[in-house]
C-alpha cells in the first residue's frame, strides 16, 4: 500500500500572504479610511460654521416633528386597556406575541393601516404574554371569543367588539374590514 505524500501548495500561500500584506501596507500608509468607516459616518466638513450647525438643527427639528398620523400605542396596564374601553372613540386592538411569525407579517404593515384609516380609529396593540393583560381583557370581553390563535385583531366601538379576527389578513382587507364597520 502506498501513501501519497500530501504537497502544500507553497506558490499559493505565498501569493496570497503577499497580497495580504501589500494590501495591509497600502492602507496603513495611506490612512485611507474603510468602506465600514465611510458607511457609518460620512465625511465631515473641514469648516463648520455656526450657520451651518444652525441649518442642520433646523433640518433636523422639521424632520422629527411629530405627525398628525395615528400612532399604534402598545397597551401595557390593565388601567390603560380599561380607559380604552371606557371611550366612545371606535379602536383596533392587535393581540400579539413577539414569538408569533405572523403577528411580526402583521406588524411590519399594521403602522401603515393605521395611516391609511386616520384619525378617526385608534390603534392598539396587546403583547398575549403579559398575563394580567390578558384576565383583564377577559373581564372586559375583549374578545369575544378566547384567543386560541395569533394574531387576532379586535375591532372596538364604543366598548363593545363589533369584529374579530384571526390570522394576520392581507393588509387591504384589514382597511376594508375597519372602514366598512366604523365608517358607515
Amino acid at each position: 500500500m502506498q501513501h501519497k505524500k500530501q504537497t502544500t501548495p507553497w506558490g499559493f500561500l505565498l501569493i496570497t500572504g503577499g497580497l495580504l500584506t501589500a494590501s495591509g501596507i497600502y492602507f496603513y500608509k495611506t490612512k485611507s479610511p474603510s468602506l465600514m468607516e465611510n458607511m457609518q459616518m460620512p465625511p465631515l466638513e473641514e469648516t463648520t460654521t455656526p450657520e451651518t450647525v444652525v441649518e442642520v438643527i433646523e433640518t433636523l427639528e422639521t424632520v422629527t416633528k411629530p405627525s398628525s398620523a395615528p400612532t399604534v400605542l402598545e397597551i401595557s396596564t390593565p388601567e390603560e386597556l380599561q380607559k380604552i374601553v371606557n371611550t366612545d372613540r371606535p379602536a383596533v386592538i392587535k393581540f400579539h406575541a413577539h414569538w408569533c411569525g405572523a403577528c411580526n407579517h402583521l406588524g411590519t404593515y399594521y403602522q401603515e393601516v393605521a395611516d391609511t384609516v386616520g384619525p378617526d380609529v385608534d390603534f392598539y396593540s396587546i403583547n398575549v404574554d403579559t398575563q394580567d393583560l390578558n384576565k383583564k381583557a377577559e373581564e372586559l370581553g375583549i374578545p369575544k371569543e378566547k384567543i386560541m390563535y395569533l394574531p387576532t385583531v379586535v375591532l372596538l366601538h364604543p366598548g363593545k367588539v363589533h369584529e374579530q379576527m384571526t390570522g394576520a389578513p392581507q393588509k387591504e382587507a384589514l382597511i376594508e374590514k375597519i372602514n366598512s364597520t366604523f365608517k358607515k
